[in-house]
């Protein structure tokens, strides 16, 4: 990780947001609009999904993937324009709100202004075809890095949003990148923006040995954590959609997330998430809310900055489509106490303990989780109800504590008679 990356980062909260899908607009003005919600909320940082015009050859859907992009330096018309997206940049930071933007830059459209002007910055095929590595992208195709003309193009294009207001970036599989190219850029931008927030969507380790096999290039998690502040925890997410989907039980994912205490450095920091524009919502697995609301107490109990995906309010059940018109369905916003439970949880965040405490679990049983954070002046414990368990449980914990998701003072001698919902619980000190 970068030796100066604070683990305050913690503590945050990230936004994730779709402009296309988010509001009845569909465009960069209806995100602004919304700012003072999304700041309720308590989050820290709103990440943008790619805002650019996307090509038109061998497109997916009718309007297609956001990361299928024409052109860096524009914006999609049909999102506004570059004013529309400094007044969004200005507006959030008036609210002490930072925005990141999503930058993709593995690849382009078929048709993008960079294959028409620059064609051998590109692989092909054999007979002249422009190519990329992964075959299922069929949309796009992939960079050679091979340029210093094509470094200093895309540097100088971060730079131009730096410049505008943007306070970092999200980096599509950052992972398929050369790390030479973070190495020499990243410097270059923190010249105009000292606190700038570099996150990484690194990949899935089947999928690094893919490309490994392939002969290719694949970053993995240790080396991305020398320059990046944040990463994904695709290393380990595998585990927990396993989980959702019925095919795995929780230990196996919350060992992984143990792992990760004692492999990355010290002040590593994973973002950590129940769902994003890739895996759709939780609840199209789970299909029960109370058991969404349990685990997304557990993920706010693993070590790392929080991730929501905007819809996530609504607990829907519908996968959202990344190729169509598919607006998010804001009519059952807070639906069974979800954005009440978000905004507690936003402000249980903050505390220190989740920096800097230590942290444990304990299976207590196959539906029933105790996580904890644990320092010198704070104790805070989550007791999760994963699947409508009933009945007294041994919690091994003994004390008063007060339910910071309900303000009950509970005195607890190991055993707990469970309930549905979840468990927040501060320890009084006497």
């Amino acid at each position: 990780m970068a030796k100066n990356t604070s683990i305050a980062l913690r503590n945050q909260i990230i936004y994730q947001v779709f402009p296309r899908q988010y509001s009845k607009t569909h465009d960069l003005k209806g995100v602004t609009k919304d700012l003072e919600r999304i700041k309720d909320l308590g989050v820290d940082i709103i990440q943008l999904m790619p805002i650019h015009p996307i090509g038109v050859l061998l497109r997916k859907g009718k309007i297609g993937s956001p990361y299928s992009i024409k052109d860096y330096r524009s914006i999609d018309p049909n999102m506004g324009t570059m004013e529309d997206l400094k007044e969004l940049f200005d507006k959030a930071h008036a609210l002490g709100l930072k925005v990141i933007m999503d930058i993709v830059f593995n690849h382009t459209s078929r048709d993008s202004i960079l294959t028409e002007e620059h064609p051998e910055w590109f692989y092909h095929k054999p007979n002249g075809e422009f190519a990329n590595r992964v075959g299922d992208w069929s949309d796009i195709t992939d960079f050679k890095f091979e340029y210093p003309e094509l470094e200093k193009y895309l540097s100088d294009t971060l730079l131009q949003y730096v410049r505008l207001g943007a306070d970092g970036f999200r980096f599509d599989v950052a992972s398929l990148i050369p790390y030479s190219f973070f190495a020499h850029t990243f410097p270059l931008l923190r010249k105009e923006k000292e606190d700038l927030f570099f996150l990484a969507e690194t990949i899935h380790l089947s999928f690094c040995k893919y490309i490994r096999d392939m002969g290719y290039d694949a970053t993995s998690d240790p080396e991305i954590y020398t320059l990046f502040d944040a990463e994904y925890e695709y290393d380990v997410y595998d585990h927990l959609q396993k989980y959702m989907k019925g095919e795995a039980r929780i230990q196996e994912y919350l060992s992984r997330v143990a792992d990760q205490e004692a492999l990355y450095p010290k002040n590593f920091v994973k973002v950590r998430f129940l769902e994003n524009h890739d895996f759709g919502t939780a609840n199209s697995y789970l299909k029960d809310d109370l058991r969404l609301k349990n685990l997304l107490v557990l993920s706010y109990f693993t070590r790392g900055m929080a991730f929501l995906f905007n819809g996530i309010e609504t607990a829907s059940r519908h996968l959202p489509n990344l190729f169509e018109m598919d607006e998010i369905k804001w009519k059952d916003y807070n639906k069974s106490g979800i954005v009440d439970l978000i905004k507690k949880l936003n402000e249980i965040k903050k505390h220190r303990v989740f920096a800097d405490g230590v942290w444990n679990y304990h299976i207590i049983t196959d539906s029933i989780v105790l996580l904890s954070f644990k320092n010198k002046d704070e104790e805070i414990t989550a007791i999760v109800n994963l699947n409508h368990a009933s009945g007294m449980v041994n919690t091994e914990i003994e004390g008063r504590f007060k339910n910071l998701l309900t303000g009950e003072v509970l005195p607890i001698d190991k055993y707990l008679d469970m309930q549905e919902e979840p468990l927040v619980l501060l320890r009084i000190h006497e």
